[in-house]
């Protein structure tokens, strides 16, 4: 069984990649956030948050780690986040 994320959100009103619930597609609930506009009642706001989120970065919501088994024994792990070019 997966353990609950909770989020302890204070600005962000929970429509930012750094709320663990937003991240990861799922509405707030029993979380500690503050003003939270990740719910079920504010849909419409959530969604034209994840559309502009979209917008910016299309692999946003791709999970950034990924296991990718060559073989039955063996497993590759691969990150998705992107490097920084230097500058």
């Amino acid at each position: 069984m997966r353990k609950k994320m909770c989020c302890n959100c204070k600005k962000s009103q929970c429509l930012k990649l750094y709320c663990e619930c937003f991240a990861n597609k799922t509405f707030c609930a029993g979380c500690n956030c503050v003003n939270c506009l990740n719910t079920e009642d504010n849909r419409v706001e959530r969604d034209k948050a994840m559309q502009t989120t979209l917008e910016r970065n299309p692999i946003a919501f791709d999970p950034k780690i990924t296991h990718d088994a060559y073989i039955v024994c063996c497993s590759v792990t691969t990150h998705n986040i992107p490097r920084r070019t230097e500058r």
